[in-house]
C-alpha cells in the first residue's frame, strides 16, 4: 500500500497590486479564481490610489474570498505587495500584477511539485506573452505560428538559483510566508528589479524549484512601468547594478550596499544608457508586434534602423549571438 503523499500547501494568499488597472483587472482576478487548483484561495487587491473604475470592478465580483484594500495616495507597487502580505491569511502566497493573467494550471503544478521536493520553500515558471484578446499571443512569421515562451534556465532541474540563471518574473512565485518574512520583503525605495532582488534574499537562504514551462501571460502595453518612453534610464540602469551588487555580496556574504548611498554614487556611462535606448526601442517591435500586428512591427523596425543603422545592426548582431 503506497503512502499518500503530505500536502504542504493548505490555503494560497494571491497578491495583487492595482494603479488605475480597469481596463485589464477583471482578466487579472479572474485568471485566478479560474485555477483548477481545490486548495483554498484568497485574493487579496491593493488599490494603489487608483482615480478609476477599479476599485469598483473588483468589488463587482461580490465573493467572500476577495478582499479589497485602497490607499488614498500611490504608495508604490512594493509597498502595496507589502501590505498584501502582512494581511494574508494563509501561509503561502502568490503574486500577479493588474493587467497580466495566470494560467490555469500554475498553482495545481507549483503545489504538485512542493509535495513532490520538500525541500523547496518557493516555485517559479515560465511567462509566455498575452494577446489582445486576453489568450496566448501566437504570431505568425513565414506563414508559421510561434508563441515564444521564456522559461529560466535551469542547471540542476527542477531547483531554480536566482544568482547564476534568468530572472523570474514575480507573478510566477508562489511562496511559504516563512520564506518572505525570513528573507525579507520586497524593497520599497527600489525603483526596477524588485522581482530579482527579492528572489536574491529568498534564494540566499531557502531553495525554490521552477516549472519548466509558462504559467502566467504578460502583458506587453504602453501602461508597462518599464514600456519604451516611460522608464528612466538612470533609474532603471542604477537598479540593475544595485541588484548585481547585492548579488555580489551575498555570494560574499558580506554585508548588502546601502540603496541610497548607492544612487548617489551610480552615475551610468553613455553606453550603457545607449544600449539602454536602444533596448527599449527594440522592445517597442514586440509591442507593435503583439499589439497591432506584423506590419507595424516591422515597420517600426525600419524606423528605429534608419534613426540609427550602425548601433542597431551591432545590436542586432550582439542579441543574435547572445541567442545562440
Amino acid at each position: 500500500m503506497s503512502i499518500p503523499t503530505p500536502q504542504r500547501v493548505a490555503g494560497i494568499s494571491v497578491i495583487i497590486p492595482a494603479l488605475n488597472a480597469e481596463k485589464y483587472i477583471r482578466h487579472s482576478i479572474q485568471s485566478v479564481l479560474d485555477q483548477t487548483t481545490k486548495i483554498p484561495l484568497e485574493i487579496v487587491v491593493v488599490d494603489d490610489g487608483s482615480n478609476d473604475r477599479t476599485t469598483g470592478i473588483a468589488k463587482s465580483f461580490e465573493q467572500p474570498n476577495i478582499k479589497l484594500k485602497r490607499s488614498q495616495l500611490p504608495q508604490g507597487v512594493s509597498n502595496a505587495r507589502n501590505y498584501g502580505i502582512s494581511i494574508a491569511c494563509y501561509d503561502w502566497i502568490a503574486f500577479n500584477d493588474a493587467d497580466d493573467v495566470w494560467l490555469p494550471t500554475k498553482l495545481e503544478k507549483q503545489i504538485r511539485l512542493l509535495n513532490k521536493q520538500p525541500q523547496l520553500e518557493g516555485v517559479v515558471g515560465g511567462q509566455g506573452r498575452l494577446a489582445k484578446d486576453n489568450s496566448q499571443w501566437v504570431g505568425n512569421l513565414y506563414f508559421k505560428k510561434w508563441s515564444p515562451v521564456h522559461i529560466p534556465t535551469l542547471s540542476k532541474p527542477p531547483c531554480y538559483d536566482p544568482f547564476h540563471e534568468d530572472i523570474a518574473f514575480i507573478q510566477t512565485l508562489l511562496v511559504s510566508k516563512k520564506a518572505l518574512m525570513e528573507a525579507g520583503l520586497f524593497r520599497d525605495k527600489l525603483d526596477y528589479f524588485e522581482n530579482w532582488d527579492l528572489l536574491l534574499r529568498i534564494g540566499n537562504k531557502f531553495k525554490l524549484g521552477c516549472i519548466e514551462e509558462a504559467v502566467f501571460l504578460y502583458r506587453i502595453c504602453d501602461s508597462n512601468s518599464t514600456a519604451p518612453g516611460k522608464a528612466d534610464a538612470k533609474a532603471f540602469l542604477a537598479s540593475q547594478d544595485y541588484c548585481y551588487a547585492v548579488r555580489q555580496a551575498l555570494l560574499d556574504a558580506k554585508p548588502e550596499p546601502s540603496l541610497q548611498k548607492f544612487y548617489r554614487q551610480n552615475i551610468p556611462s553613455s553606453q550603457a544608457l545607449m544600449t539602454f535606448k536602444l533596448n527599449q526601442s527594440f522592445r517597442s517591435i514586440n509591442t507593435k508586434w503583439v499589439n497591432k500586428g506584423l506590419f507595424f512591427a516591422f515597420f517600426e523596425l525600419v524606423k528605429i534602423l534608419l534613426k540609427n543603422p550602425v548601433l542597431s545592426l551591432r545590436y542586432i548582431s550582439q542579441r543574435f549571438r547572445y541567442a545562440h
